[in-house]
């Protein structure tokens, strides 16, 4: 559990720090890292003086997603089956049922011997009916519909809810103890079907070998939003300037652009200590950064703080 976890991450991290003594520390001023097993852990270990400076890289699309498909008969959830197949079927793009219902597939072999005549093999399927996190995430009603909805049969709709949950913890702890937060991922507002699996930088069935392949899926910046600004509008007092909001997204393009990475690499580059090798080195990365058809359109930037004065959001922004 967490609580193992963190004292077993604790103990890791004392046996990391060098026993230096106090001026040691202060003419060295040496900077720890420590782990912890959750966000909570390190909420209830923070020294409650200083404020909180929170930066998320490339985070959020690691945590687990939740996938919905619109059919005829209403919202249903995508679900991970077992098949046994045999050898010579095909293992791609099958149409497989779950109770009554169909579902275009991707799947994966779990395992494969060339002596057996059948593998085991994961696979995509609907639920039967609504399942218990389509009826609480999308809010639809026992037949999975929902009010006032129009989207179109085949429709899929990816929620995170410990996404959600996470932006919301960083808002009350920047509301408590000051700070702010930045998170950067790639994907944009609103949901899609973006579920998919990298094995040595290649693209790959997100259902091939289990435990071995790395699983991402965008980010609902919107959904990010909406979760904290919510909560906010919620709890906000009259006339009161100290709550915490979400802004953006903005791309990273124009984030950095804002923040003046052009002018800090123009500058760099302008330096005569800069060769010509490490000029072209800074040129290249900041195409890569900024440009739309590299980084720059597809990642975006969140930031979760006060307003300054009550009126102003932060820069970037």
């Amino acid at each position: 559990d967490d609580d193992k976890k963190e004292n077993e991450l604790q103990e890791s991290n004392n046996m990391a720090i060098d026993p230096v003594s106090d001026a040691d520390n202060k003419s060295r001023r040496t900077i720890h890292v420590f782990w912890h097993a959750s966000f909570s852990n390190f909420v209830s270990s923070k020294e409650e003086h200083l404020p909180a400076f929170v930066a998320s890289q490339e985070f959020i699309d690691a945590l687990p997603v939740h996938c919905f498909e619109k059919t005829k008969e209403g919202w249903r959830e995508r679900m991970v089956d077992i098949a046994i197949a045999n050898e010579e079927e095909d293992e791609g793009g099958e149409t497989h049922k779950s109770g009554s219902k169909e579902a275009k597939v991707e799947e994966g072999d779990i395992n494969s011997s060339p002596k057996s005549e059948k593998k085991t093999r994961l696979r995509v399927v609907l639920s039967p009916d609504a399942s218990p996190a389509c009826k609480t995430l999308l809010n639809v009603d026992e037949n999975g519909n929902m009010k006032d909805d129009d989207s179109p049969v085949g429709q899929v709709c990816e929620v995170c809810p410990e996404g959600i949950l996470f932006v919301q913890d960083v808002a009350k702890l920047l509301e408590k103890y000051g700070g702010a937060a930045l998170i950067v991922d790639y994907g944009q507002e609103g949901s899609t079907d973006s579920i998919r699996g990298f094995s040595r930088h290649e693209q790959v069935s997100f259902l091939s070998r289990p435990g071995e392949v790395d699983i991402t899926a965008d980010v609902d910046f919107g959904a990010l939003r909406h979760a904290v600004n919510h909560h906010s509008e919620k709890d906000k007092k009259k006339n009161d300037n100290d709550s915490i909001y979400a802004f953006g997204p903005v791309t990273q393009g124009n984030f950095l652009a804002s923040m003046g990475i052009i002018e800090r690499v123009a500058a760099l580059i302008e330096d005569e200590n800069t060769l010509d090798e490490q000029a072209e080195d800074l040129y290249a990365a900041l195409e890569r950064l900024v440009l739309p058809e590299q980084m720059g359109e597809r990642y975006k930037v969140l930031a979760i703080a006060k307003k300054k004065d009550g009126i102003f959001e932060p820069p970037g922004f």
